[in-house]
Parts: C-alpha cells; structure tokens; sequence
C-alpha cells in the first residue's frame, strides 16, 4: 500500500474544481498531485492499477476550499500504470501515472490533516 499525505496550499477559492496531472510522471518513489476546490466539499481520492483493482480509496472528510497538494509515496507498489480519481460533489476527474521503480516492499497509508503554507 503507498502512503499518502495531504497539504493545503493555498486557502484562497479558485473557481473551479481541478486535478491536476502528477509530477514528476513518470516516477521512481514519489509523485506531487494537485488539485483544486471552489467550495467546502466532501472529498474522495482513490488509486487503482492498470487492471482496475482498487489499490487504495481515501474518504477524506470535508475539505475547506483552496488548493491541495497530495504526495503519493509508492511504497510496496510494483512498477506500471496506475490511475488516480478525484469525487468532490458533482465533480470527477481521473488521470494516469507510471510507476518505474519500486522502493520497498512493505508500506501503509497515514494522513495528515491540511496545513496553511
């Protein structure tokens, strides 16, 4: 399972939902997601394999709206495609990532709540 840390980057409301594509892609350990919200929502991110298995799915509870940096760690994940999705309210979005080389084999997900840079 890969680890996953959040981060509020900036508080100001853009005006609209956005997902961003990851950095770097592709990657070796760690990629940067970004992503945007126009309003207080309930939001959902979940990460699945080329083959469409649910890899990890974080419920996370309502976020404030502002603009969000994800650190996804790939931590015990073999080497390939994998797909990230976005739910906020009525929005979704998905995007692509490669995985070239895996780091450990063992790995656990923590969350850590946002914060103000």
């Amino acid at each position: 399972m890969p680890i996953v840390k959040y981060f509020l980057k900036q508080p100001n409301p853009p005006k609209e939902f956005i997902l961003g594509q990851n950095y770097p892609n592709p990657f070796k350990k760690l990629t940067t997601i970004n992503y945007s919200l126009p309003s207080k929502s309930k939001v959902m991110i979940m990460f699945n394999n080329d083959l469409g298995h649910v890899i990890d799915k974080l419920i996370l509870k309502e976020q404030e709206a502002g603009e969000y940096e994800l650190e996804f760690y790939a931590d015990g994940l073999p080497k390939g495609t994998y797909f990230y999705h976005v739910i906020a309210g009525d929005f979704f979005d998905s995007r692509e990532m490669e995985l070239v080389k895996p780091k450990h084999p063992h790995s656990r997900i923590t969350i850590k709540e946002g914060r103000n840079c």
